[in-house]
This record gives C-alpha cells, sequence and structure tokens, in this order.
C-alpha cells in the first residue's frame, strides 16, 4: 500500500519535486512533533544525560560489533551514501542558484516537458555575481546546516534514546521490524491504545518519508547519469539508445520498476539484510567520490569559487574515514575468508 502511495503521489503533480517538497513539509514536522511528545513520556534527565555523554563517547566500539552494521549506520545516519549526491539534482528542480536555468523534472502526464540541460552553465566571475554566490553558501549553510543537520542529530538522538530507555531495562534485544513493534507495545502498557497507535504512526511517517525519498533519489541519479552520458563524454556509444528520451521518461520510468522489484522483495521479509547491503555499498561509494568532490573543488573550480580551510579538513576526514572502512570491511569480508 504504502508503494502505490509512492506511485500515487509521484504521478499526481506537474513537477515532481514540488510534490515531494510539500509532502515532506508535512509528513516530518508531524513525525518530528510526535517524537517530542513520545519522548516527554518516556525519557528522564538521567536518559539524556547518558546520552549526551554516549555522544562524545569518541573511540569506544562495543564488543562483538559486525564492522558492516556499523559502517552501514554511520553511512545511513542522515543523507549518506548516494543520497548526499541527490541534493544538487533537488536544488536544481527547485530552481534555486544556477538551478534557475536548467530545466526540472516534469510530468510526462499532467506537466509539458522542460528542456534540462545536459552540462549545466557557468556564471562569470564578477564583484556581482560573487554577491550572489555568498548568498547562495549562506542558503546552503542554513538548509544542511541548520535545518538538516541540526534537526537530523535531534532526530537520530532521540530515536536512538527511546529505544534505549524503552528496550534496555527490560533486557530486550529485538531485531528487524519486531523493533518498532516493541516499543509501540511498550507505549501501549504507559498510554494505552493511544500511545499505541501514536508509536506506530510516527515509525510509519518516518519509514514512508525515507523510503520515497530513497526511490526519488535513485530515479534521479540513475536518470541524470543516463541522461548526460547519452549526450556527452567518452560514453555516448553506450547510452546512445536513451539520447533521445526526454529525462522525465526515463525518471518516471525508473520509479515505477523500482517500485515493482521493491514489491517482489517483499515477501523475503529482510528488510535488514537489504539495509545492511545497500549501506555497505553506498560506503563504498563515498570513499570513492568523497575524495573526488575533494579533487574537483580545489583543482577545477575558479579560485574565488574554491572551498577555505574548514570545508577542506571535512573532506579531507571524511575520505579517510571511508576509504579506511572500506579497506578494513573488504578485509573482513573477503580476504579473511580465504
Amino acid at each position: 500500500m504504502s508503494l502505490v502511495l509512492v506511485l500515487i503521489l509521484t504521478f499526481s503533480g506537474r513537477v515532481v519535486y514540488l510534490v515531494l517538497e510539500k509532502s515532506l513539509k508535512i509528513i516530518v514536522p508531524s513525525f518530528f512533533l510526535i517524537l517530542l511528545f513520545i519522548s516527554f513520556f518516556s525519557l528522564n534527565l538521567s536518559d539524556l544525560k547518558q546520552g549526551i555523554l554516549g555522544m562524545f563517547n569518541f573511540g569506544w566500539l562495543p564488543q562483538g560489533l559486525d564492522i558492516s552494521v556499523f559502517l552501514g549506520a554511520v553511512v545511513f545516519a542522515g543523507a549518506g551514501g548516494l543520497l548526499n549526491l541527490c541534493i544538487s539534482l533537488w536544488y536544481r528542480d527547485k530552481q534555486a542558484g544556477m538551478g534557475k536555468y536548467l530545466g526540472r523534472i516534469t510530468n510526462p502526464i499532467t506537466g509539458k516537458l522542460e528542456a534540462v540541460s545536459a552540462s549545466g552553465y557557468a556564471f562569470k566571475i564578477n564583484r556581482k555575481n560573487l554577491q550572489n554566490w555568498q548568498r547562495w553558501l549562506l542558503y546552503l549553510k542554513i538548509d544542511q546546516g541548520i535545518i538538516f543537520w541540526f534537526l537530523g542529530l535531534i532526530t537520530l538522538f532521540l530515536l536512538s534514546l527511546n529505544a534505549y530507555a524503552v528496550l534496555v531495562p527490560r533486557g530486550l534485544v529485538p531485531e528487524g521490524l519486531n523493533i518498532a513493534v516493541v516499543q509501540a507495545n511498550i507505549f501501549g502498557d504507559k498510554l494505552g491504545l493511544f500511545g499505541y497507535r501514536l508509536f506506530l504512526l510516527m515509525t510509519f511517517l518516518m519509514l514512508f518519508s525515507v523510503m520515497w525519498t530513497v526511490i526519488d533519489a535513485f530515479a534521479r541519479i540513475v536518470s541524470d547519469i543516463i541522461y548526460v552520458n547519452s549526450r556527452l563524454g567518452p560514453f555516448r556509444r553506450v547510452f546512445s539508445r536513451a539520447k533521445n528520451l526526454p529525462i522525465s521518461y526515463l525518471y518516471y520510468g525508473l520509479v515505477i520498476g523500482l517500485v515493482v522489484v521493491s514489491a517482489l522483495l517483499l515477501p523475503f521479509r529482510q528488510p535488514f539484510t537489504f539495509l545492511v547491503i545497500s549501506s555497505v555499498l553506498g560506503g563504498l561509494v563515498m570513499a570513492v567520490y568523497t575524495p573526488l568532490i575533494f579533487f574537483i573543488s580545489n583543482f577545477r573550480l575558479p579560485k574565488e569559487l574554491k572551498p577555505g580551510l574548514i570545508t577542506n579538513i571535512f573532506l579531507i576526514f571524511g575520505s579517510l574515514f571511508y576509504i579506511f572502512f572500506s579497506i578494513w570491511l573488504i578485509w573482513e569480508k573477503i580476504i579473511v575468508c580465504f
């Protein structure tokens, strides 16, 4: 039913990003308010103290920790893996910054197709444009730093702390989907049927928004790769059959395909296994594209647009982190087996 709802919402608007953005503006705040309400009844000052101390307990890893699960958690803590690469595509369809000139993915049924540039545009380096660039960076810092990072941090903190405060005292270690079900029953003991249903509603809103976002991001990234490479670069022959296809056709076709594949995987009832596999692959991808972002930003952009020291420190740290854990993971899972 959730996958069908994704299809309905995706095909309901003229510009798919606008539908996604407007829907998430309702879903995400609703989820966050429910989380705050539940946390008020389940957490105390001692729990908050333990959680804050745990956030800064750098270097400690639990014994017997599966490194693939840990890497997967780090990758998915926010828009990790390939999702990072989709943010610029969302900005394009939002027509933020230079995205105003690029065209958008529009619904081929209800909307008029727009021409989307495969190569993009570069602005001239002058005083006015550099002022616009600084305003763009300020927008990014607010959007990614405050709205995404800060609220994301609070959400992850409260979700983890609720699980700790509710499950650990009872000695419960549920796995898979039972994590949500067990916690819902415990809240039902405290708040009755209302608490039980409220917790499950919060869980649904969280997982549905993630599922829809991932499906949208996957379709955007793959359709963009096919669209650009069928028109530019050394792989034009490989993607030549897609040369005459609008990017909107590619996007909506991929959404339908991904929904069908996801539906076929449901009977296997292995969400955690699939999640770990996809997150580990995302970590390996980050080990490749994070150094590339550092290289492009420092050696391909005009000097006026190059990142500052703090940004470069984070890029270098991120590169080393994901490269290290990718090598560690490959060693643990593949080489040791032989």
